[in-house]
């Protein structure tokens, strides 16, 4: 069966759907004939993505940003395995913030994207699973190959998800950092790895971190490694502390050695984390939800 590409046309600020004719020839030029389907709203990437590999896809390509390219990877797993054996994943970076490209190593180019593709070097890729209970009250399951968290940064991502696009992913991220920290007061948490005993802290944000980049290319996990079953977890500190300053500062600039700047790094297989005192985890909204558990999981590979 041919190669088959999930396209989200609002990537790279509406570029990738008005310039996806060139795109569709660059891609064929490397890898031939091929299938495609288009993203119309969040969520379509993992919904399509399921339907192409139960039709017999085996080489499912995002083209897109970090969030298609999250999407796609969640729906070609299922049970904590790839939904069906000998099934890869590919990516076109199309995006804003460019943090998976980074971290995986991927051409930014999209001729060089797809001339990757055309060699079929494949790289294990391990993924997060996520377990939570969602604003509807009921258990899901979601799967991540970069970074998830929670704090600022979530903040941060609704901001920028708000925002035109035309100056750029770097511009974009910093315009939203900046505005995010106005205002922001952090928030009380417990955590724990690997069913370890139960730590408090007020944290201005959470990341558990496969790749090393994220928020338009902070290196937020320089140690991370996206092949070693193990997730690299930050915790940037309380208000007011000198490393908190340094971190805010890094964030508005993009350093790439924001993530020296942060107060705790550690590397856990399962982490997880709550409100001190109750069984729940703050969610975008700032409400409760029960905590997530996250667990790295070697469950799929990337050419």
């Amino acid at each position: 069966m041919k190669p088959h590409l999930i396209v989200n046309p609002a990537s790279a600020n509406g570029r990738t759907g008005r310039h996806f004719d060139a795109i569709a020839r660059a891609v064929r030029a490397a890898i031939g004939d091929f299938d495609c389907s288009f993203t119309r709203r969040r969520g379509d990437g993992a919904v399509l993505s399921r339907e192409v590999v139960r039709a017999g896809a085996n080489l499912v390509v995002a083209v897109g940003g970090d969030g298609t390219a999250s999407e796609v990877i969640d729906g070609l797993v299922e049970g904590g395995a790839p939904a069906r054996p000998g099934v890869t994943f590919g990516f076109i970076p199309r995006g804003t913030g460019g943090d998976l490209k980074r971290s995986l190593g991927c051409p930014s180019d999209t001729a060089e994207a797809a001339q990757a593709l055309s060699r079929g070097a494949e790289q294990p890729l391990d993924l997060g699973r996520i377990e939570l209970i969602g604003p509807d009250g009921r258990p899901h399951v979601r799967h991540f190959a970069n970074v998830a968290g929670f704090g600022i940064s979530g903040l941060v991502v609704q901001h920028v998800d708000g925002m035109s696009k035309a100056l750029g992913g770097k511009a974009s991220f910093m315009i939203a950092s900046a505005r995010a920290f106005l205002g922001w007061h952090d928030q009380a948490v417990r955590w724990r790895a690997d069913g370890g005993p139960w730590r408090e802290d007020r944290i201005t944000s959470f990341s558990v971190c496969n790749g090393r980049f994220f928020g338009g290319g902070m290196m937020v996990a320089p140690d991370a490694r996206v092949d070693d079953g193990l997730a690299c977890s930050t915790t940037a500190p309380t208000c007011g502390s000198p490393t908190r300053r340094r971190f805010a500062r890094a964030c508005s600039r993009r350093s790439p050695s924001a993530g020296r700047a942060s107060c705790s790094t550690w590397t856990a297989s399962s982490p997880g984390c709550s409100p001190p005192g109750s069984p729940s985890c703050l969610g975008r909204s700032g409400r409760g939800s029960p905590a997530p558990m996250l667990r790295m999981e070697p469950c799929s590979r990337s050419p």
